[in-house]
């Protein structure tokens, strides 16, 4: 399987994202609660986290600092130092009947076993995925 080459990128459709008001910063427990069920109904959602950058060697990363879950229509953002929404959080991630695919997420795990103190369950690492069709670069966005 080969990937798309630089003239069959230029042809397609621009990727046009979320507007800004469909993306949502969780802030407190009621937003959780409704971020939660709107999640699970889903079923499979977009998962990326993303962590403040080290300096220094050996400086160790505390993060992830901001979690994002996205469907087609919405996505919610939470920040890893809100405790209110820190138990929606660990439910989002132990849940086995939400799937959340991304790429690159194998940092991501571990920073979050770290700082949680759970494994999260049910993910599904797209880089792992493309090369198992037979892409052998990283896919990235263009």
């Amino acid at each position: 399987m080969t990937p798309p080459n630089k003239i069959e990128i230029a042809a397609m459709e621009p990727f046009s994202g979320l507007p800004l008001e469909r993306v949502f910063v969780v802030t407190d427990e009621a937003q959780a609660a409704q971020a939660v069920e709107e999640l699970m109904s889903e079923g499979t959602v977009g998962f990326d986290t993303e962590s403040k950058p080290v300096f220094f060697k050996g400086q160790k990363s505390e993060g992830p600092h901001v979690l994002q879950f996205s469907t087609v229509e919405k996505a919610f953002i939470f920040q890893s130092h809100v405790e209110k929404t820190a138990p929606a959080v660990v439910d989002l991630l132990k849940s086995s009947g939400l799937v959340k695919v991304g790429f690159g997420l194998k940092g991501d795990l571990q920073q979050i076993s770290n700082r949680y103190g759970i494994r999260a369950e049910a993910t599904v690492e797209l880089d792992r995925s493309f090369r198992q069709l037979g892409y052998r670069d990283p896919v990235g966005a263009k």
